[in-house]
């Protein structure tokens, strides 16, 4: 066997299987979607400007996997919660409720500056589907942080247990300075804003 027959041997990648493929493809469509949205807008783009930002793709590839421009918007939805739900996974083990508060605020802060938060403000601006879809996520880190202020609470860390429109305040506080830094062209300096959101969060209930 000549040398080049074994470097190719040695560098040959494994051959994805089509649910790879599928699943590769759509993380390639739903980015350069996200791309695309930041670029000309969520409104004004096109499928035409996303397949173009996926380097050329085809439009049978593009309908193989979304029904949709809106269809595309719900993924990015999806995969942002995605981020945000692995990295509240990894606080898990921390004790301190409270912490485990400070932990999550600041994972929401991180995604804060990736492309996925970039087109927040257009995807409360698309439509019904997509506005529900973020609200039901939202959901969620409300029925997180009231766990976790439940347990701070039971813990003597609180004087008084969680309320819904406190636990919604103190989210919709750490989702909106995201928004502004982003309307402000700052979403680099989100890091700063993590001190002053943790006070919030764990004074909210003293």
């Amino acid at each position: 066997m000549s040398g080049s027959s074994v470097e190719s041997t040695r560098t040959r990648r494994p051959r994805l299987t089509p649910e790879e493929r599928a699943v590769r493809t759509r993380r390639r469509i739903v980015h350069a979607a996200s791309r695309a949205f930041q670029r000309i807008g969520y409104a004004n783009a096109t499928v035409a400007d996303v397949l173009k930002e996926a380097g050329g793709m085809s439009r049978r590839s593009f309908y193989e996997h979304f029904e949709s421009k809106e269809d595309v918007l719900l993924a990015i939805v999806d995969a942002a919660a995605e981020i945000i739900a692995e990295g509240m996974a990894r606080v898990a083990d921390v004790t301190d409720p409270l912490a485990r508060i400070d932990l999550g605020i600041e994972t929401f802060m991180t995604w804060g500056t990736t492309d996925f938060a970039r087109i927040g403000h257009q995807v409360m601006a698309a439509g019904p589907a997509t506005r529900e879809r973020r609200m039901m996520y939202h959901d969620r880190m409300a029925e997180l942080f009231t766990r976790e202020y439940s347990d701070a609470y039971q813990q003597g860390l609180t004087i008084r247990p969680p309320d819904p429109i406190t636990v919604r305040a103190v989210i919709d506080a750490v989702d909106a300075t995201v928004l502004r830094y982003h309307a402000e062209g700052r979403a680099r300096d989100l890091a700063e804003a993590v001190p002053r959101l943790q006070a919030l969060a764990r004074n909210a209930f003293r």
